[in-house]
């Protein structure tokens, strides 16, 4: 007779125990994201032009080659990317603008009204894949943009979203996760 009890005991268990990974697991994908931003205008950074010598400096010789080109695309299809970028952000809820970063202030200087500014950056990383031709897993690097807000009332900095995929594909889950914020 205890073993029914037992088995509705774990069951109820297993069900907390979900259930709390879940919520945690969706509260940490979005602690990059200021809370309250719907009660404030977003700032965009726009693409722009970066030296490829001034960025990742610190970067093993090896993948000097690798962050010159991928820097360089960008700034050859700048205004594409631009182009798009505002075509994305279109399916955004929350009210924003797209800025080049040197104009931020002089364009949007009440920074009650447009309180957060998202950041884009770029980053060298390094990830684990399976492949399942070979059924091996081997190690890949590869240079991708991390996105972060910043308060510019506070100019706290928060944690930084990384995405190691395709950029607008990254940009389009940056409008999901907004789209879903309090």
């Amino acid at each position: 007779m205890k073993h029914p009890r037992i088995v509705g005991l774990l069951s109820i268990c297993l069900f907390v125990f979900l259930a709390t990974a879940l919520m945690s697991t969706n509260l940490f994908a979005q602690r990059w994201i200021p809370d309250g931003i719907n009660g404030s205008k977003v700032l965009v950074e726009r693409f722009k032009y970066q030296d490829p010598e001034a960025v990742l400096y610190d970067i093993d010789d090896m993948y000097e080659d690798q962050r010159d080109e991928f820097i360089e695309q960008t700034n050859s299809e700048m205004d594409s990317y631009n182009v798009k970028l505002d075509e994305l952000l279109k399916a955004l809820k929350v009210e924003h603008a797209s800025v080049p970063i040197g104009q931020v202030d002089e364009k949007y200087p009440d920074k009650s009204d447009y309180r957060y500014l998202l950041r884009r950056e770029p980053f060298f990383g390094r990830k684990t894949i399976y492949d399942s031709a070979t059924k091996a897993t081997k190690d890949e690097s590869y240079f991708a943009y991390r996105y972060y807000f910043v308060d510019r009332k506070t100019k706290e900095e928060y944690p930084p979203y990384y995405f190691s995929g395709d950029q607008w594909t990254q940009i389009k889950r940056i409008v999901f996760w907004l789209n879903q914020a309090k």
